[in-house]
């Protein structure tokens, strides 16, 4: 899109004024577009309903049919009731506090777009959705969509050579869904990694510092799939050290670290007690290199990893994936919390890994 075009221009230029090597990885995949407001009505009744980005639309007059129930992420599927054809998917999909729907993607966007047209509706509609399964009450659904292929994004790299070419890698996602702002998932996370770029640049660590603004992580990690397959084609994959994921550090100030590495737990731990800055930290027994570092791991990288994110109160995390995740939902304190936090982790963390 024009917006991500533009943010990417920024992030390029900031990267240009401190680093002194900057590229873009970039890739073409259909881009996929909404046009115009959908509509989801049983019987007489509209819902609130967000169409999943990826998957096709409807034709202009609508799908009409009834509602069955279904396994798994895919709660309900619109049927015609004459031939069981199979029209549309209903998925549950809702913000934390408020309840509303909220945008989620056709997992596999990039590997086969497309596919019946499925509609997010939110967690507080069920029970209207189980008594129209139960009476056979009629559903109509309607959502237009384009598919622009050969359209093209990149990650924006920047590298801070080392004493050595083993690589620790910083990185956030520059994307947001089609229909959120995104500024706490993730602009908040990814304006932390440019202070951090601009408060080590000069220097020369023992390790080369690279940091990342991915593409395409809410599109099915498109990003971080090319750019694994590209570090793995020119065999620089094995350089990298260590892989630290930050998403949507500014929800609030519990500070919760996605690894089993205890050594970068304990790290984390005494910068934060050390320095005195006012985070709780919540450790999660995860894979420090899942979520958006899986395909560099499906690529056969060796490497420590950590997945940082955050929480806090329900307000703020109501915005999620909504319209209303603006810069004034934005936590300014937080940005400067991770700021010190993440500066300093930098520091330390080359004698770990």
């Amino acid at each position: 899109s024009l917006e991500y075009g533009l943010a990417a221009q920024i992030v390029e230029y900031e990267f240009r004024r401190v680093l002194p090597d900057v590229k873009r990885d970039t890739y073409t995949f259909d881009y996929w577009k909404l046009k115009g407001e959908p509509v989801f009505r049983i019987g007489g009744q509209k819902f609130h309903a967000i169409p999943a980005h990826g998957t096709s639309g409807t034709s202009a007059e609508g799908i009409t049919g009834i509602l069955v129930k279904n396994e798994g992420n895919i709660a309900y599927i619109v049927v015609d009731p004459s031939t069981g054809e199979r029209l549309a998917r209903v998925a549950i999909s809702e913000s934390w506090a408020t309840g509303l729907a909220v945008a989620r993607p056709w997992t596999m966007y990039d590997k086969d777009p497309g596919g019946l047209p499925t509609f997010n509706l939110a967690k507080m509609d069920v029970p209207v959705l189980e008594a129209a399964v139960k009476a056979k009450i009629p559903v109509f659904a309607q959502a237009l969509v384009e598919f622009v292929p050969g359209t093209r994004s990149s990650s924006i790299i920047g590298k801070l050579p080392g004493k050595n070419t083993d690589e620790l890698v910083f990185f956030a996602h520059l994307d947001t869904v089609y229909c959120s702002p995104g500024a706490n998932d993730n602009t908040a996370s990814l304006i932390v990694m440019l202070m951090l770029a601009h408060a080590i640049s000069g220097g020369k660590p023992e390790k080369t510092i690279t940091f990342i603004a991915t593409a395409g992580e809410e599109y099915g990690w498109m990003g971080t799939k090319h750019l694994a397959q590209v570090w793995k084609d020119d065999g620089t994959l094995d350089r990298v050290r260590l892989m630290v994921n930050f998403d949507s550090l500014t929800w609030g100030p519990i500070l919760t670290v996605g690894t089993r590495d205890e050594d970068l737990c304990a790290l984390i731990t005494t910068i934060i007690e050390e320095k005195s800055i006012p985070l709780e930290v919540v450790i999660r027994d995860m894979d420090g290199l899942g979520r958006e570092a899986q395909p560099f791991k499906d690529a056969g990288i060796s490497a420590h990893g950590m997945v940082v994110d955050s929480n806090g109160p329900e307000e703020i995390r109501s915005v999620w994936h909504r319209p209303d995740d603006t810069a004034k939902k934005v936590d300014g304190k937080l940005v400067e919390y991770n700021y010190l936090l993440f500066n300093e982790f930098i520091r330390r963390v080359q004698k770990l890994v």
